[in-house]
């Protein structure tokens, strides 16, 4: 069983220090994201711990999870040699272009951890008729399309600073689907080196 009140702890410190630090520097973009993530997350953060006796969770995955939340929080507030983590170019393939960002990287990692985390909880897929793969793809997609979702609200609310527009939230969805499908790839092969 997987012990709570650490990771509990961990996280809303995290959440508190990074909503003080958005208040103080004004930077109210990311503090709605902040608050985007935590009304994304919570439902699966109460999944998880309402499965956790049945489920296979192993702990590094909920303390990577953990892990991806400080990143993409990060993004917004710290700065790399004058330059916004967020903004950063993994890849540099085009002059100017952000191709594969910080960000893309948070989104491909952090849907990757979790489609692998609901692939592991103890869900009646074939009670629901559903081929348990399918499921979770399906589901992560719907989860990854309603973050961007919040996002394309953000950018409609707040002044306009490259995230959530529409290039920015395709790039996002690519980076989503890319982490879901390794996961899956990952399970699937995985899974097939423990029949060999």
């Amino acid at each position: 069983m997987i012990r709570r009140w650490p990771l509990i702890l961990v996280n809303v410190a995290g959440m508190v220090l990074f909503t003080a630090l958005f208040m103080q520097k004004n930077n109210f973009e990311f503090l709605y994201y902040n608050a985007a993530i935590v009304l994304s997350i919570v439902p699966v953060i109460v999944l998880v711990w309402s499965t956790e006796s049945t489920g296979n969770y192993p702990s590094w995955l909920l303390w990577a999870l953990t892990g991806w939340g400080v990143l993409h929080m990060a993004g917004g507030l710290v700065y790399v040699g004058g330059t916004r983590l967020y903004d950063i170019d993994i890849i540099p393939l085009l002059t100017g272009v952000g191709v594969f960002r910080f960000d893309r990287l948070v989104h491909a990692v952090g849907l990757f951890l979790l489609t692998i985390c609901l692939h592991s909880m103890k869900l009646p897929w074939r009670r629901w008729a559903i081929e348990k793969n399918t499921g979770v793809a399906g589901t992560m997609l719907i989860f990854a399309v309603l973050q961007e979702g919040l996002e394309q609200v953000g950018s409609a609310i707040l002044p306009q600073t490259g995230v959530g527009d529409y290039i920015d939230t395709t790039g996002d969805i690519i980076a989503d689907v890319i982490g879901i499908a390794f996961a899956l790839l990952c399970i699937r092969l995985i899974r097939k080196e423990k029949k060999n």
